[in-house]
């Protein structure tokens, strides 16, 4: 009986345990949603999108999809008054090893298409700004290990895992009270 009692003693502990930090993350962190994939993610994202008024931030690779999905808006959003701050990766040797990562073929070489990616972000970013758009891009030496995109008060994050494709991986959806 010792022993039963031990057991249900550790399992309750345990489980009040979680349960605390599941209100923590609640009530602390201000966590709105979980997500099983950024893909599921992106239509809330979508709809905060479009209704941005002062800035976005993202931290992100070359953002070829979301451009192609989401660039006219961000582009309006930009023209008329919402600062736009981007945040990628410029090291060349950092992009490579992140192609590796997410081959599921291990035998694959990488090819430079991130690199390639992130110039093409580049050069959308100039045009935008030369056409009077207040939009920055800055570069870290590093990959982020992470996506992370805000938009107003609402915080869309989330891992980036090896052998996943970015889309593929969980993301957190977070509101900051004022």
């Amino acid at each position: 009986s010792l022993i039963a009692s031990g057991i249900v003693t550790f399992i309750s502990s345990v489980f009040l345990l979680s349960s605390n930090e599941i209100k923590d993350m609640i009530s602390l962190w201000q966590i709105k949603s979980i997500y099983k994939t950024k893909s599921e993610m992106n239509s809330k994202a979508n709809n905060y999108l479009e209704n941005a008024k002062t800035k976005i931030d993202i931290i992100a690779i070359g953002m070829t999809n979301y451009i192609s999905a989401r660039g006219d808006v961000l582009k309006e959003k930009s023209q008329n008054g919402v600062k736009i701050r981007i945040i990628s990766c410029k090291s060349n040797e950092m992009l490579l090893q992140r192609e590796k990562d997410e081959a599921v073929n291990i035998t694959r070489n990488p090819t430079g298409k991130l690199k390639e990616e992130v110039l093409d972000l580049y050069k959308w970013v100039d045009n935008l700004k030369f056409a009077g758009c207040d939009i920055s891009l800055r570069f870290h030496d590093t990959y982020p290990g992470f996506s992370y995109l805000r938009i107003d008060d609402h915080i869309f994050w989330g891992p980036n895992l090896p052998l996943k494709k970015s889309q593929q991986n969980i993301a957190f959806e977070f509101y900051l009270y004022r």
